[in-house]
């Protein structure tokens, strides 16, 4: 713990915190009536002039602080360590102070009216209003000064306000070591204020375990039905175990709201149901695959079927332009027939006409010939 503070100490020089406002309070005014009035520091006054140092000296000053001292001492539990840091401040000497340190310092500041240390301190305390070891220290010390006189009293920190700080940081505390160290009745104080709904019950559970002959109390805060299910049957386990054994600390139990074995009998339908539960999504996730897959051959089907249709449809295309074509050859062959049959009668009417001059051109050889003898004869005959 004193590593920690050391982490947590800062350094503080006094004469760093002094204010314009410090030092107007300094300053004293004397009047003399030969020249105008004259402003003095008390303090420099003091450090230089012999005769108010022998004045301190008649007046007992000195005595007095130290008979203040001894009673601080007697009558406060402010540490001889805590007090000579005090003086060193005082002595405007780099220091530092941690969070054992605070709550002494803060005591003695007030008792000497140490302003401007208290501006400081007030400072140190607002920048650690959220740091639960410092929070958790001065309700010890708060705690701790319970009987001391009432001037000490009077100088004591407002022990509810630290605990509403940690109100809010329950969850927090109940993992903090130096939460561990406070009395379990200002435990129990600051979980009833927390709110329920934000309190971490596996935390508290923890926490209870870890000293359960002092906090058991606590076990009056426990919700069980939030508690995992490790620590439920832990927790079970145990309060079954001393119950059979008949063992002192079976009356902790009594300060759980719940009755252990309705909700061990809740847990384990609970339980059951889970399974089945389970069971029904691992039944439902099979069920989705086989829809996935039937829903995805489907679409291959449907997407098979839009080719094929595709297919079908150039299939009736290309027919019917061979159908249309096929028409057209046969119209070409009819009109092809057509001339044929009118090549074919031309062609036997040239033979007609062929084999008629073909006689004629005989008819006409002959005659010829006839002719030709008949010349002939009568060329003889001449």
């Amino acid at each position: 713990m004193k590593e920690n503070n050391k982490e947590q100490s800062e350094k503080i020089n006094i004469r760093d915190e002094f204010s314009k406002e410090d030092y107007k309070n300094d300053q004293i005014q004397i009047q003399v009536k030969t020249f105008k009035d004259v402003n003095l520091s008390i303090i420099q006054m003091i450090k230089y002039s012999e005769i108010i140092q022998e004045e301190i000296n008649k007046n007992n000053i000195i005595n007095k602080i130290e008979e203040k001292l001894r009673r601080i001492k007697d009558t406060t539990q402010i540490k001889d360590e805590n007090i000579k840091t005090f003086f060193k401040i005082l002595n405007e000497e780099e220091v530092e102070i941690n969070n054992d340190q605070y709550s002494d310092l803060h005591k003695l500041s007030n008792i000497f009216k140490i302003k401007t240390l208290n501006k400081y301190l007030s400072k140190y305390a607002k920048k650690h209003s959220k740091d639960i070891d410092f929070i958790v220290t001065q309700i010890q010390e708060n705690k701790n000064e319970q009987n001391s006189t009432k001037e000490e009293r009077e100088n004591q920190a407002n022990s509810s306000e630290y605990e509403k700080c940690l109100i809010d940081k329950i969850n927090e505390c109940f993992v903090n070591e130096k939460f561990n160290e406070l009395p379990i009745y200002i435990v129990y104080r600051i979980i009833k204020e927390s709110s329920i709904q934000k309190l971490d019950h596996n935390l508290l559970y923890e926490y209870i375990e870890r000293n359960k002959e002092e906090r058991y109390i606590l076990y009056r805060f426990l919700n069980l039905q939030y508690l995992k299910e490790e620590k439920f049957n832990e927790l079970y386990e145990n309060y079954k175990n001393d119950q059979k054994s008949k063992s002192t600390t079976f009356k902790y139990y009594e300060y759980l709201t719940h009755q252990l074995t309705y909700i061990k009998e809740l847990k384990e339908i609970n339980k059951s149901q889970e399974k089945q539960i389970k069971t029904l999504l691992i039944n439902n996730q099979q069920l989705q695959t086989q829809i996935k897959q039937i829903t995805s051959a489907k679409q291959d089907i449907e997407t098979n079927n839009q080719q094929l249709q595709t297919q079908i449809k150039q299939i009736t295309s290309e027919k019917q332009d061979i159908e249309t074509n096929n028409q057209q050859l046969q119209t070409q062959i009819k009109q092809i027939t057509s001339e044929k049959k009118d090549i074919e009668t031309n062609n036997e009417q040239l033979q007609l006409q062929i084999t008629q001059m073909y006689k004629e051109n005989q008819e006409l050889m002959t005659k010829m010939t006839q002719t030709n003898e008949e010349n002939q004869k009568i060329q003889n005959h001449l």
